[in-house]
């Protein structure tokens, strides 16, 4: 069975940090902080100034607004508030996105186009990195699905392979993730976007040693790299 379109959108629940206070002793300014760090981190994001109407298809805006009461409305898309609980950052560079799966006997490789990478940040100091694919092309439904399951985790849940003898080498494979995953700023010609690595699922000892070291896990390096220190 053939799957045509694919499309597929991602979110990713965030918690910001922020110091309560400055190096003068006095109250941070939450939003002043963010807006330094989308400025300083270097990723190429930008804040979109409409809320609602983001670009893309407007009538589909409309029924996400009119999805709500007014008052609603009114919290989340007021965009002349100084002082608004959501603001909204895009992605100004990424275009595309090359993703390698392991497939039933071979190595499969696919490019999808990147529809929307968007940041949307909470006075509450909570986030939502939202990532949008698709590809008009004809795919197995057997892919799409291995897709749905394996682009949208952050970390591996183990690595299969032959890890505990040493004189029986052999390839070591993330569990439930692509076997790897690399932004791009075009796909055609190809053009790799430099400021984020290409996923790192392989590196055993380095998610290993980082829970043993936290207490928690941690995220792939091509997801981890797009976010402002």
């Amino acid at each position: 069975m053939q799957v045509r379109p694919f499309h597929l959108i991602l979110f990713w629940p965030l918690r910001i940090n922020v110091r309560a206070r400055n190096d003068t002793g006095r109250a941070k300014d939450f939003w002043a902080f963010i807006e330094e760090r989308m400025r300083l981190g270097g990723q190429d994001w930008e804040r979109v100034p409409d809320p609602l109407f983001r670009g893309g298809d407007a009538a589909m805006h409309y029924q996400e607004a009119v999805y709500f009461h007014p008052f609603v409305q009114k919290v989340i898309y007021d965009k002349k508030a100084e002082r608004a609980p959501l603001r909204i950052f895009r992605h100004t560079k990424i275009e595309a996105v090359e993703v390698e799966l392991q497939g039933r006997e071979a190595i499969e490789s696919c490019t999808f186009k990147v529809e929307r990478l968007h940041l949307y940040v909470f006075d509450t100091q909570l986030a939502i990195l939202v990532t949008e694919i698709s590809d008009s092309h004809e795919m197995p439904l057997r892919r799409a699905m291995q897709l749905q399951n394996e682009l949208r985790r952050i970390y591996p849940a183990g690595w299969s392979g032959n890890l505990q003898d040493e004189s029986k080498p052999g390839p070591v494979r993330p569990l439930h993730t692509p076997v790897s995953v690399r932004w791009l700023e075009s796909a055609s010609p190809r053009k790799v976007y430099e400021r984020a690595p290409i996923s790192n699922y392989q590196d055993r000892e380095h998610f290993i040693g980082w829970v043993r070291a936290n207490q928690q896990t941690t995220a792939s390096v091509h997801w981890a790299s797009l976010l402002p220190e």
